[in-house]
């Protein structure tokens, strides 16, 4: 609402008026009625576009050039005026224009339909272009729209050419997240002219332009508005003189008219109202915020045709013909632009997710019916990362049985070198719980999820009441904290049970719980269904080792604890996740045959890099009985570390989850630590315990660089750590099940942090076997009607823009960080001068006019990037030329470079 309005009233318990406030009140578009011309059929893309009800005739015209669907919301309002036009009159006049637009489709034989709906604004301020846009993009079917302003015609055969290739334009703007840019001309003559260049095709445009009857639109006042920033990032000179598509930058101000997803193009802001800024900040938005690239199409473009300015325009920008020129609203339209980006920006970089679109359940999958029939798997992991929101998952406290609400503490005396093991775990993982326990000698936090059903819940807390008072009794072992937690209830978007489908266990949220449950410095980060190796925490806590370890740790150092499984249980399924949207998952059968499945254009890469092994029956692998796994890793644990790496380097024991997702543990080289071991002679008899020998072999335990081994860390990396507990950062809760939830945390703590990962030579974690848990099947076995695994394709869209989000929050670190809104306005103003610096070209040298000039000092060597044109440019005036060049050089002296020539 951009109009302002005084609203004075009488103050309580004075007899004198004062100023309320400055508002406008708005209510949404109304509709009317929509007509439809032609018939209902197929088509590749949809001309999107909206006018005021005095605009009809543009609407015709632009209609009559676009050989393929229209969708057009049309406002009940003069645009010339200012004024709201009756609804009779204006049902009118749209049934005579329909009826035109008709006639132009019938006499081409045009085969599709044309949708025109007229609605009624019932606000008080100017033309509400963006609520009409968003309508008019509502009534579109098409998944390939262009969205243009009524006052621009296409040049004739773009629709032809979109046709005919519009399966491959649909990847490139929904895989590939293209906006195809039509670069936008002028008219320096009246509208006829314009039509002519549209019909006349490129060569005719390009003679136009030489002959100065035509030029970039709004480019130069002699021919309009001016608003060079709008398209000067297309390069229409580029365009000119080439004949294929190049891409190109964006830069603030940029808002070219594109040809879009419908499904994925962020919607307009309807805040703005009448003209200014409307565009920018949704192609804003697409291109910083959701990670859209600019194509300029090579052969088509649009015209301008000239027209008297509107009343909305006349309203921001001023009337020069009044005798007295009332007040300009372009100053609190710009307030509102930078208001509405830090909003969107924030959004973006938050828990929300950003970009819009509803909240949806991780784990329900009947709302994938919201995509469209014919949607392939990577349009919907599109939509999934860019239109919908997951919510985080929400856990409450359960009663424990220690009478103190939230959990059950220990209350065995605790020493301050010990390490606290953090966990999590479901109801049936109790038994592992308890192995965990007798094999760690310092602090459990342990957070459980209770069953929904009571009465289970019950018999879960009484076997976990049993564990912790059998624990307190021995006295000399493990000290459990039990953290009970439960599902909120329906409607905290916790679940899928309102959907037909089984919740997915909040496995962040419950890791957030146990690791704010801890008190130690250090905490081991282990997965309930890994066993540490026997006399760890001894090994950990000794004099030398202990003091070692504590000081890297706070330096920013994490430890990696090697993880082991044993080979004969690898017959397994083998499945394998691709955080660079390559889903691979090969199903081994009896035989040499296997079924490999594609995801967009990409081959599937065969999961394993082992032999073909027979898989062992599925009921066989299920029924492992519980009590014999964990026995049969319990022994492994206990065996000295020298017998573990003889069996790691024999094959008999691998590097866990080698078949099934190599890149989670493969950083840590196993071959490598059973060598370190075998060199270092321990025999894991207890002496090195008791001594807190835990060296390379060469150093003497005394500091952290003469322990283990350094590891560079990779994408996907998700190894069990030991590390400083106030260095970590939480767990994202957006994840549940299966999938990504601690590769994002690591990937989260390299990019914040950048640690240095070392691997403990003094001991390993031992996976127990287990069946496949149901959130795995809901992962990779459930599936729609349309045979889209959607839980997968969930969790790979919330990695992705997981990545965005941390990505947004390093870019854009000091806007989130200013003290208030108007210093996060004005940082967010610098990255874009910034941005424009380094972008080189008449944008440079523009942005370095804009900027104070204290901003020197804040600009690096590197961002300005010494090119000729940043100094040169001749369209750049005098004065910013002779500006960026003292900036230049004052940065070069600041730093120590050599000034440019």
């Amino acid at each position: 609402a951009l109009r302002p309005r005084s609203l004075l009233g009488p103050r309580r318990g004075a007899g004198r008026l004062r100023l309320v406030a400055r508002i406008t009140i708005r209510r949404p578009l109304k509709h009317v009625r929509t007509y439809d011309t032609g018939e209902a059929g197929e088509d590749s893309c949809t001309l999107v576009t909206q006018c005021s009800i005095d605009r009809l005739g543009r609407l015709i015209t632009q209609a009559a050039h676009w050989r393929g669907a229209v969708a057009a919301a049309v406002v009940a309002y003069d645009g010339a005026t200012g004024e709201h036009v009756a609804v009779r009159e204006a049902r009118r006049r749209i049934e005579a224009a329909v009826a035109e637009i008709g006639a132009c489709g019938v006499g081409v034989g045009l085969p599709v339909r044309r949708t025109i709906a007229l609605y009624e604004d019932g606000g008080l301020g100017l033309y509400p272009i963006n609520a009409a846009r968003n309508a008019a993009l509502r009534l579109a079917t098409t998944e390939l729209v262009l969205l243009l302003d009524v006052d621009f015609l296409p040049s004739t055969g773009l629709h032809s050419t979109i046709a005919g290739s519009a399966a491959e334009l649909r990847r490139r703007c929904v895989e590939e997240r293209r906006l195809l840019v039509l670069p936008a001309f002028e008219s320096c003559a009246d509208a006829c002219e314009a039509a002519a260049l549209a019909a006349g095709g490129k060569p005719a445009l390009a003679a136009a332009v030489v002959a100065g009857r035509a030029r970039t639109f709004a480019s130069d006042g002699r021919c309009g508005d001016t608003f060079p920033q709008g398209h000067r990032a297309t390069d229409s000179k580029r365009w000119l003189a080439t004949d294929g598509a190049y891409s190109v930058e964006h830069e603030e101000g940029f808002e070219p008219f594109v040809v879009a997803s419908r499904r994925l193009v962020p919607p307009y802001d309807e805040r703005f109202t009448g003209f200014g800024r409307n565009k920018i900040l949704q192609l804003w938005e697409a291109a910083r915020l959701c990670g859209f690239t600019f194509e300029v199409v090579p052969s088509h473009f649009v015209v301008h045709a000239r027209h008297a300015a509107s009343h909305a325009q006349r309203a921001v920008l001023g009337d020069p013909a009044a005798a007295e020129p009332g007040p300009r609203l372009l100053p609190s339209i710009k307030a509102l632009y930078d208001r509405a980006r830090l909003e969107r920006l924030r959004e973006a970089c938050g828990s929300g997710g950003g970009g819009g679109g509803a909240v949806e359940p991780m784990g329900c999958f009947d709302v994938g019916a919201a995509l469209a029939s014919d949607t392939s798997e990577a349009e919907a992991l599109a939509m999934y990362e860019l239109r919908f929101r997951f919510g985080e998952a929400r856990l409450v406290a359960a009663r424990g049985a220690g009478g103190d609400g939230s959990w059950l503490r220990s209350r065995l005396r605790r020493a301050p070198t010990d390490i606290t093991l953090v966990t999590c775990l479901t109801d049936d993982r109790i038994e592992r719980l308890a192995a965990q326990c007798s094999l760690w000698s310092g602090v459990v936090s342990a957070a459980v999820l209770l069953p929904r059903r009571p009465a289970a819940a019950w018999r879960a807390r009484a076997r976990l009441s049993s564990l912790h008072a059998k624990l307190e009794r021995e006295g000399s072992g493990c000290r459990l904290d039990l953290t009970l937690l439960r599902p909120a209830r329906r409607g905290s978007s916790c679940g899928g049970s309102s959907c037909g489908a089984a919740p997915l266990v909040p496995i962040n949220a419950l890791r957030n719980a146990a690791l704010e449950a801890a008190r130690t410095d250090l905490v081991l980060l282990l997965d309930v269904d890994l066993l540490p190796s026997k006399g760890l925490h001894e090994r950990l806590c000794a004099a030398r080792l202990g003091r070692a370890l504590a000081a890297s740790c706070e330096a920013g150092e994490v430890w990696v604890l090697p993880a082991v499984e044993m080979s004969s249980t690898g017959a397994r399924q083998a499945i394998s996740l691709d955080w660079e949207a390559k889903e691979a998952q090969a199903e081994v059968a009896t035989g040499a045959e296997q079924a490999q499945h594609a995801t967009g254009a990409e081959q599937l890469q065969q999961a394993t890099g082992a032999e073909p092994m027979e898989e062992q029956d599925e009921e066989e692998d299920e029924d492992e009985d519980e009590a014999e796994a964990i026995r049969r890793s319990v022994s492994i644990a206990c065996l000295p570390l020298a017998a573990v790496a003889q069996r790691v380097r024999s094959g008999a024991l691998r590097s866990f989850h080698s078949l099934h997702y190599e890149q989670g543990h493969g950083a840590t080289d196993l071959s490598r630590w059973a060598d370190e071991v075998a060199s270092a002679g321990d025999a894991g008899d207890g002496s090195s315990a008791d001594s807190g020998e835990c060296t390379d072999g060469g150093g003497d335990g005394g500091d952290g660089e003469s322990i283990g081994y350094a590891v560079e860390f990779e994408e996907g990396y998700e190894p069990f750590v030991l590390a400083s507990r106030r260095r970590l950062p939480r767990y994202e809760e957006r994840f549940r099940g299966y999938g990504f939830d601690k590769v994002f945390f690591f990937l989260q703590l390299h990019e914040q942090q950048r640690p240095r990962f070392r691997v403990l030579p003094c001991g390993l974690a031992v996976d127990v076997p287990h069946r496949r848990s149901p959130d795995w099947h809901a992962t990779f076995r459930a599936a729609d009607s349309r045979g889209h695994r959607l839980q997968l394709l969930r969790t790979r869209a919330l990695y992705s823009r997981c990545k965005r989000e941390l990505a947004l929050q390093r870019q854009f670190a000091a806007v989130l960080a200013a003290s208030d809104d108007a210093a996060a306005i004005a940082c967010l103003r610098a990255v874009d001068a910034r941005e424009s610096l380094s972008l080189g070209g008449a944008g440079a040298a523009f942005a370095a006019a804009q900027l104070p000039p204290t901003a020197s000092a804040a600009l690096s060597v590197q961002t300005l990037c010494w090119r000729g044109e940043l100094v040169a440019e001749a369209a750049a005036p005098l004065d910013a030329r002779l500006r960026l060049a003292a900036l230049l050089c004052t940065s070069a002296t600041a730093t120590g470079f050599d000034p440019p020539p």
